[in-house]
């Protein structure tokens, strides 16, 4: 007998960071309302059993309709409502990969998938229960769904699953000493590559610079401190290395197009987490 195992998968799938931060089961009124549209930190999926609403972004919009789910993936802009009312099962999901980036955060565009109203009845009543058993299957609908979004979505066009050495010991260091402070010469010597070598093997395997790397991760490790806790603007950029509150901020801005404050304000508020 021989057995074919690769050892890269094994870490790849210890190095995959999937998790739900928001859930619930929900009938919405008129404050289920968001315009204009927000960039948001994770995917959001409806389960629709009744009523109908509206995905919108910048310069596109989806109609929900019973018996389908749906994707705003948090590559995109995403605003919403009710007309006047939608009953769903919702799931905020992020897949982090190895990288450091979310599988969505290069799609394009929302996306639905079709699901029998009685099946979806299922999942709700699985999801209000108390049966571990029937959580874990909720848990395997849930990842079946996300990966059909996947291949709508993304197709092949979505990052590699392994990189070069230098590569991967790179987003290893970067990831576990982000600062504001680092730079590609602090990298490059800590995974003993010159940084003209690492700079063209990011470009390449990557396509993008080691600079615009480290800056993505500031920015959206920011955006998680910022919602996940109720931290001063001050403390956050210190802890991510940044020598002055107001130029964290400016650069917050130009990632996110709100100022840190604005955007606790507006996301929290969004799901009711904000007096």
């Amino acid at each position: 007998m021989r057995i074919n195992s690769r050892e890269f998968f094994s870490k790849f799938m210890d190095d995959c960071d999937v998790s739900v931060s928001f859930d619930g089961f929900v009938v919405t009124d008129e404050t289920w309302r968001r315009t204009p549209p927000i960039p948001s930190p994770s995917s959001r999926i409806y389960y629709v059993t009744e009523g109908e609403g509206m995905l919108i972004s910048d310069n596109f919009s989806m109609k929900l309709t019973p018996g389908h789910v749906y994707i705003a993936p948090c590559g995109i802009r995403c605003g919403y409502y009710g007309t006047p009312s939608v009953t769903k099962l919702f799931f905020h999901v992020n897949v982090i990969l190895p990288d450091g980036y979310d599988l969505f955060s290069t799609a394009k565009n929302f996306a639905c998938i079709e699901r029998p109203i009685e099946y979806m009845q299922t999942l709700i009543a699985w999801y209000l229960g108390d049966n571990a058993i029937e959580h874990i299957m909720l848990k395997a609908e849930l990842w079946q769904t996300v990966s059909e979004f996947a291949k709508i979505l993304l197709g092949d066009n979505n990052r590699p699953a392994k990189y070069s050495p230098a590569v991967s010991n790179a987003i290893s260091y970067i990831r576990n000493n982000l600062s504001a402070s680092l730079t590609v010469v602090d990298v490059a010597e800590a995974v003993f590559c010159s940084a003209g070598t690492l700079s063209a093997s990011f470009k390449r395997e990557l396509g993008l610079s080691v600079a615009k790397y480290i800056e993505d991760l500031l920015m959206f490790e920011a955006r998680r401190m910022l919602l996940a806790s109720d931290r001063s603007i001050f403390n956050i950029s210190s802890d991510l290395g940044f020598c002055d509150q107001f130029y964290f901020s400016r650069r917050f801005k130009r990632q996110f197009a709100l100022s840190p404050r604005e955007y606790r304000k507006v996301y929290l508020s969004s799901i009711g987490l904000y007096n």
